[in-house]
């Protein structure tokens, strides 16, 4: 049988798409104590077949990516390219202000500060914007606004570092989780 002939299907924006997700988390963490995963640092951002292709030789091993870093949906929660994160954030953001809409501010520590404004009489004294009468302060000190598409992709960038399975275990990883499907369809029956 098909590895994905143990899924479902469900709609996925119209689509009809394997349901990979449905019960993969109880196979996989019958094998996981079996394997020790890698930390990978994706170069540019190939989409997840591309990298399966590149680590295992295949595109058929990319939804063990998606499984060993829990992303649940390939399109939003896998690094995007930076052209596909301001088409992405133009998108999101075009009602509330726009990509460049300052999202927060950041400390030296890098504690973030959301909806503040500086004193226009006191610089580095920095209020709730809804304290008009500046009686409660938020923050002495210096601060940089980060926009939202500065936030988008800083977000992004925190995608770059996956686990992956050793490529010299990749079959055997496989057949873990086939055996652990073949057992549970076993005792659904």
């Amino acid at each position: 049988m098909n590895l994905f002939g143990y899924f479902g299907t469900v709609d996925y924006g119209g689509s009809e798409t394997v349901d990979l997700f449905h019960n993969f988390d109880r196979f996989y963490k019958n094998i996981e104590a079996n394997y020790i995963l890698k930390e990978y640092s994706i170069r540019n951002s190939p989409r997840p077949e591309l990298l399966s292709y590149q680590l295992y030789g295949t595109v058929e091993y990319y939804w063990v990516l998606l499984m060993v870093n829990k992303i649940y949906d390939p399109y939003y929660d896998w690094l995007m390219s930076d052209q596909a994160v301001y088409e992405y954030c133009e998108q999101k953001y075009q009602h509330v202000g726009g990509s460049n809409k300052v999202a927060y501010h950041v400390n030296a520590d890098g504690e973030k500060f959301w909806n503040v404004e500086e004193d226009p009489n006191h610089p580095n004294l920095w209020y709730d914007k809804r304290d008009t009468l500046k009686k409660y302060l938020q923050y002495n000190g210096p601060m940089v606004p980060v926009t939202n598409i500065e936030h988008e992709l800083s977000e992004n960038e925190k995608k770059r570092i996956i686990n992956i399975v050793n490529p010299a275990d990749i079959k055997r990883f496989v057949g873990d989780i086939r055996r652990q499907m073949e057992i549970s369809r076993v005792r659904s029956i």
